[in-house]
């Protein structure tokens, strides 16, 4: 009874799962979103700590979490997505994708395959390559990221990552920061973290 339990409740989560994937919005949704700036393959490679989301599924109630982007041979990314569920006690955790141009080198739009056949769109909506800043939306307005090389980033360019957000028809109401430190926790405007 418990495995049929188990099989029930894993089935179940993978058709929400490929349900929500299937809203992410394709390529051609993206005609919209705003992207002035480029980014280059070498500027694009490396860790990028996730300052703030749109949770979903996969991303909330985590903590100090970032993207390692590894270039391939293949000219695609590795996508590794590395937090701690919880709490800043709680071991790191490892989601393996692959992400790849689909307008090279503009590198403006970009798809990310996870979980096998799973894949969503995305766009590069701002590159602050002085100040290690880039923010991020899925084709379909549900999703958004502001990325940035380092852990915390000061208050006036976070605002700023929400006018972008904002100017390309997201919610920024709906974005929330990523504890990236212990004393993040509780503060307004960052995701609730749940043991």
């Amino acid at each position: 009874m418990r495995n049929r339990l188990s099989l029930f409740v894993a089935s179940a989560a993978i058709a929400v799962l490929l349900a929500a994937c299937g809203t992410m919005g394709s390529r051609s949704d993206m005609k919209g979103l705003k992207s002035p700036d480029t980014i280059s393959d070498a500027e694009f490679a490396g860790t990028w700590h996730v300052i703030a989301n749109i949770p979903y599924a996969l991303e909330r109630n985590k903590v100090d979490a970032r993207v390692e982007y590894n270039r391939r041979p293949d000219g695609r990314y590795q996508d590794l997505y590395i937090a701690r569920k919880g709490g800043f006690d709680a071991p790191e955790k490892t989601i393996e994708s692959v992400t790849w141009s689909l307008n090279p080198p503009a590198n403006t739009q970009w798809r990310t395959r996870f979980l096998g056949p799973l894949k969503f769109d995305w766009a590069l909506l701002q590159h602050d390559a002085d100040k290690g800043v880039i923010v991020a939306g899925g084709a379909d307005r549900k999703l958004a990221w502001v990325f940035a090389r380092t852990r915390a980033i000061d208050d006036a360019t976070y605002s700023a990552a929400l006018d972008v957000l904002a100017t390309n028809g997201f919610d920024r109401t709906r974005v929330l920061r990523v504890p990236q430190q212990v004393s993040d926790l509780g503060r307004p405007g960052f995701a609730p973290i749940e043991d």
